[in-house]
């Protein structure tokens, strides 16, 4: 009997089948809604961090323009460190930027040497040359078993029985055994 399709955890059933495809869109959706949702909180971080920063620079401000109006007197500090934070910024813009260095470093052709040793064209050749000899061997070896295996029904040219066939076997047998005898 085949009970399968009666059984409710037939994995070919259409129910079981839908079901599955339910779970996998469910899931997607699950991973597309994290996925959304982890992207906006980054943003939300590197935006409060700005904004941090701008709050931050502006009390600096304020609290200086305080002070000054307090004192009465002008500070010559804030002007030289304004001074020191354009020297840097200068300092920096003087530097090479990293995008010139990277199509500095593409620029730099390989040696014909190299690119033949990774060209796979090349490997792909040898690889044919080496698969000729292996065949070419075994080839040789199968006609070589061939030569030596006696068949033991021996067939002339047109695929009929001779017995002249029959006689030049026997005379190699015969010749076979005589060298082997005389060399020993």
């Amino acid at each position: 009997m085949n009970l399968l399709p009666h059984k409710s955890w037939n994995i070919w059933s259409t129910k079981n089948i839908a079901r599955i495809e339910r779970d996998e869109q469910a899931f997607e959706k699950e991973q597309r809604e994290a996925q959304r949702q982890e992207i906006q909180r980054q943003r939300d971080e590197r935006l409060e961090k700005l904004r941090n920063k701008v709050h931050a620079r502006q009390e600096e401000r304020k609290q200086g323009d305080e002070q000054r109006c307090l004192s009465g007197e002008k500070n010559e500090e804030p002007a030289r460190s304004v001074n020191t934070t354009i020297k840097t910024s200068l300092k920096e813009s003087l530097k090479v930027p990293w995008y010139s260095v990277l199509d500095k470093v593409e620029e730099t052709k390989p040696q014909p040497s190299e690119t033949r040793e990774e060209d796979p064209i090349v490997k792909i050749r040898e690889w044919e040359k080496q698969q000729k000899v292996i065949h070419k061997e075994r080839k040789r070896k199968r006609e070589e078993k061939k030569k030596q295996a006696p068949s033991f029904i021996r067939l002339d040219e047109n695929g009929k029985w001779n017995p002249q066939v029959w006689e030049q076997l026997r005379t190699q047998q015969r010749q076979q055994r005589r060298s082997c005898k005389e060399g020993k």
